[in-house]
């Protein structure tokens, strides 16, 4: 009777074995009839303006300008120029980028903190002469007029303005893109151009690039000395 459930559990493990064989030979078979269908680029490119009112307290403004591209991380584009536009508001600034609609949210955001900057500034070093009561005798006329001959020009080429340094505590604001994206969201946004592909027999890359590129920086002609982009 021990002997019987033996067979019994011996032609189980065997048929298992056989139906993974026929499994694994069915989906390499289905998987060889596949053909492939190339980069699917996912979302589209498209242009958006973004603004931002500046903290008028701030007396420097730093904006971000450089780009991201997907897995490379961010770099810089040095063409990218700051254009004055007189009916922004005083205080407003606008982004020109270009980026991929996977983005869910692309918007413009804005950081104030204190830095202390050097400011210089240029004071001229003067001697002033001082006058005595006493009157000079002759021999002392001779002496002053034979010291003053003596002034050389190199002398006098070392009285030149000097720069003095001041440390002040000024307030500043960065400015720069925050962006943000879902992977799951995307895959189901996407789900059905991988399923139709299935169903034809071909298979792609699904590959997408989430990515912005900043394309210009406008600006309130009143404010452009404040502003500094950073690449």
């Amino acid at each position: 009777m021990l002997k019987k459930y033996y067979w019994i559990i011996a032609g189980c493990f065997l048929g298992g074995i056989l139906l993974c064989g026929l499994g694994v030979g069915i989906c390499f078979a289905e998987f060889s009839g596949f053909s492939y269908a190339g980069d699917r680029e996912l979302g589209q490119v498209v242009d958006k303006t973004l603004s931002y009112r500046l903290d008028e307290e701030a007396e420097r403004y730093y904006v971000d300008v450089r780009s991201f591209g997907g897995y490379y991380g961010y770099y810089g584009y040095e063409d990218v120029a700051l254009v004055t536009d007189p009916s922004l508001a005083a205080n407003e600034i606008q982004v020109e980028v270009s980026y991929n609609n996977d983005l869910d949210e692309l918007w413009l955001y804005g950081r104030a903190y204190p830095e202390e900057i050097v400011i210089k500034e240029e004071e001229a070093e003067l001697t002033e002469d001082t006058e005595t009561d006493q009157e000079e005798t002759p021999e002392e006329e001779e002496m002053t007029g034979e010291m003053a001959g003596e002034v050389s020009a190199a002398e006098i080429s070392d009285e030149v303005p000097k720069q003095k340094e001041e440390v002040r505590e000024v307030m500043v604001q960065d400015i720069g893109i925050h962006w943000d994206y879902d992977d799951l969201k995307i895959m189901m946004k996407y789900k059905d151009v991988i399923l139709e592909d299935l169903k034809q027999g071909q298979i792609g890359s699904y590959g997408r690039n989430p990515y912005f590129k900043i394309t210009g920086v406008r600006c309130n002609p009143n404010i452009e000395d404040k502003i500094q982009l950073v690449y």
